[in-house]
Formats: structure tokens, C-alpha cells, sequence
């Protein structure tokens, strides 16, 4: 018998299944550089026969489904959770690189100095090489999902890695990066062999006087940072044969 598509809309009707497109699926496995698009077009037929026999059948072919609650749900994540609740401080104080107190607090007043000149500052952070954060000014205001110290390696991974590239292919260096999100800009200029970092929220800052100011504060970081090494070269490091001389009796 042969049923037209009214008379196959009507039976859909009366047994609920019009607009429910997901009742039922069809799956082909074909080989690779197989064209596909000729393969529905030859088995369209044979697709359209199918879908009649099984809303003809006036069978439903959805498998029982158990329903859990939100708690039982719950429960059965936990009971395979076998991660544990650990917290872990990895940062690492200023004094490890050899910085002293004073140090320390000249390069925060350059980035406190830098904050009032910068109209809605988000963060400005300056690393060390690799990433250590050694000095940091953070807008309290304006709460960030990513932590400071996460950031700043990123960012000195990512300064690193343009600088590598920009060598391999141009044999030249980088100094700078601008990153334009959709909200903020970062900055990322290179200050001896660390970076400075700041990120300035989109607006009223006026981005031609940003490219102006930024140098000035890094000549700035990097004559304090120039103390660092000076007071690195001056300390006085033993040979092995002074260690070995205490240890003779």
C-alpha cells in the first residue's frame, strides 16, 4: 500500500511524533574517499521507506530511560573522584633572586608611580627571567579570574616565544608586544631579562599616550633592575678549593 504524505503527516499526528526529528537515526559506514553526497542522493528512497515502515509500525523505539536526582548524581561523581584536596603555595619570595627590601620597593614605586598616570589599570607586574613576578601593582577594584603569578608566566612565555620566532625568522629581537582583547590591552615590553607587564582596561585611556609613557617607566625598571646585577657580581661567591680547605682538619 502506498501512503502519500498527508496521509503520512496524519498518522504522525495522531501518534505524536510530528516535529520530533530525533525518534529515530539512520547510520552509514562507508569507506574513505567514498563521495557522500551520492550516496543520500541514491538512498533517499530507501530512507524515506524506512522512516514509514517505523512510524507505521505505531511502535515506539526509545529505550527506557532511568532518571537520577541531582544528589544521586552527585554521589556517583564522588564515589569516583580520586583526586585530592591538596593546596599547594608555589610562590616565591622577591629575596630568592638576590633582591633587597629596597630594591624591591624602588620597582613598586615605579608601578605605583605608573598606576596614577593610567587611567583604569588593571594589573601591572614586572618578572624576572622566567616568569617570577618580583614586583607587582594590582587594581583591587577590578577582580581577575587568572592569577596574577599564572599570568605572568604566560606572558613571559609568550614574550619568549615571539622573541624566537621573530630571531629564527628575521634574526631580530623583540621588544615589545601589544595583545588587543576584548575588553583590555596588554602590554608586555622587555625590561632586562625579565618583563614588564600591564594590562589596561579599554576606554578612556587613549592608546597613542600609552606607547608615549610606557618607555619612560621601563628605562626606569631598567636602571633598577641594572643595581640587581651590580649587587649579584659583587657578592662573593667561595671556590671549591676555599670549601674544601675548612673541611681539612
Amino acid at each position: 500500500m502506498n501512503y502519500g504524505g498527508e496521509t503520512l503527516r496524519k498518522i504522525i499526528e495522531a501518534q505524536g511524533l510530528q516535529g520530533n526529528n530525533n525518534e529515530f537515526f539512520l547510520a552509514i559506514t562507508t569507506q574513505q574517499m567514498i563521495n557522500l553526497g551520492s550516496i543520500f542522493l541514491k538512498t533517499r528512497n530507501n530512507i524515506i521507506d524506512i522512516k514509514k515502515s517505523l512510524i507505521l509500525s505505531g511502535e515506539s523505539f526509545i529505550p527506557p530511560l532511568r532518571h537520577f536526582s541531582e544528589k544521586k548524581i552527585n554521589d556517583m561523581f564522588d564515589s569516583i573522584d580520586v583526586k585530592e584536596n591538596l593546596s599547594y603555595n608555589d610562590s616565591i619570595a622577591y629575596f630568592s633572586f638576590n633582591i633587597s627590601k629596597e630594591l624591591n620597593q624602588n620597582l613598586t614605586n615605579v608601578l605605583k608611580e605608573f598606576s596614577n598616570h593610567t587611567l583604569d589599570l588593571i594589573d601591572a607586574f614586572i618578572t624576572y627571567e622566567g616568569g617570577f613576578v618580583i614586583a607587582e601593582k594590582i587594581n583591587p577594584n577590578i577582580m581577575e579570574l587568572m592569577d596574577i603569578d599564572a599570568k605572568a608566566t604566560m606572558s613571559y612565555s609568550l614574550f619568549s616565544t615571539a622573541d624566537k620566532c621573530a630571531w629564527l625568522l628575521k634574526k631580530m629581537h623583540i621588544e615589545s608586544i601589544l595583545l588587543e582583547c576584548k575588553e583590555c590591552f596588554q602590554f608586555i615590553n622587555k625590561v632586562g631579562n625579565g618583563i614588564f607587564s600591564t594590562t589596561i582596561a579599554k576606554g578612556r585611556q587613549k592608546l597613542g599616550l600609552l606607547r608615549l609613557i610606557i618607555p619612560r617607566y621601563c628605562k626606569k625598571i631598567v636602571g633598577i633592575l641594572q643595581n640587581i646585577n651590580l649587587e649579584s657580581n659583587s657578592a662573593k661567591i667561595p671556590s671549591f678549593q676555599d670549601l674544601f680547605s675548612e673541611l681539612i682538619i
